[in-house]
């Protein structure tokens, strides 16, 4: 689902549950971010339950 709704697109950077970085890859089940060098992987379900911010 969030391939189809897209909130933020690869190259955003986000925040979400204390985790901030620059979406690198969207995929099925999760959603991979750059956070300072560190890869962290998000679990697509959360994405729909925690807010997510779009930082510019």
């Amino acid at each position: 689902l969030i391939l189809l709704y897209r909130p933020f697109e690869k190259g955003a950077r986000i925040k979400i549950s204390g985790y901030e970085g620059i979406v690198v890859s969207i995929d099925l089940r999760y959603t991979e971010l750059d956070s300072k060098g560190n890869k962290v992987l998000i679990p697509n379900s959360k994405l729909f339950k925690d807010p997510i911010t779009v930082l510019k």
